[in-house]
């Protein structure tokens, strides 16, 4: 079960990186509606892998995403 601890792990991060993302003053418009659209995206691909019961592409795909909004964001 340690990989649903991690997966709930990475759930959480990627929840406080855009919560935090949306309270905070500093990022335009611009930039909100380009995480949308990754965010639309990734859970696209996370719906497609969790039907296909594939856990770990699943946790790429996820972990992936929080690389993107870090390298991109922070």
């Amino acid at each position: 079960m340690i990989e649903d601890q991690y997966l709930k792990s990475l759930v959480k991060s990627n929840s406080m990186i855009v919560e935090d993302m949306l309270t905070n003053n500093s990022f335009e418009v611009e930039d909100l509606e380009l995480v949308q659209s990754k965010m639309s995206s990734i859970i696209e691909q996370l719906e497609f892998w969790s039907l296909q019961d594939n856990r770990e592409r699943f946790i790429y795909e996820l972990k992936s995403h929080i690389a993107w909004l870090l390298k991109t964001f922070s």
